[in-house]
């Protein structure tokens, strides 16, 4: 049976075979390493802008307390009020 390939021939063709099989495993495992990362920064970043929003709450809290006291208090604050 002669179907025109060497030992040497295939020899070639799979260690070929096998450094590519190696190069796209290598390939995944970055892909994958890459998509873990980009999903724990994107948590991250999710709790930073948590973090933010909540602050820029509180503080419109306060703006808001601040300009109804003034409002209430013919524009100045309580503390104008006390006695030293």
């Amino acid at each position: 049976m002669a179907h025109g390939i060497t030992a040497s021939t295939s020899l070639q063709v799979s260690r070929r075979a096998a450094f590519e099989k190696k190069l796209s495993d290598q390939s995944i495992q970055k892909v994958n390493e890459m998509i873990e990362n980009y999903k724990r920064e994107l948590e991250e970043y999710r709790l930073r802008l948590l973090k933010l929003e909540n602050t820029e709450i509180q503080r419109l809290a306060k703006e808001s307390a601040l300009k109804e006291e003034l409002f209430n208090n013919h524009g100045k604050p309580l503390s104008y009020f006390k006695v030293p």
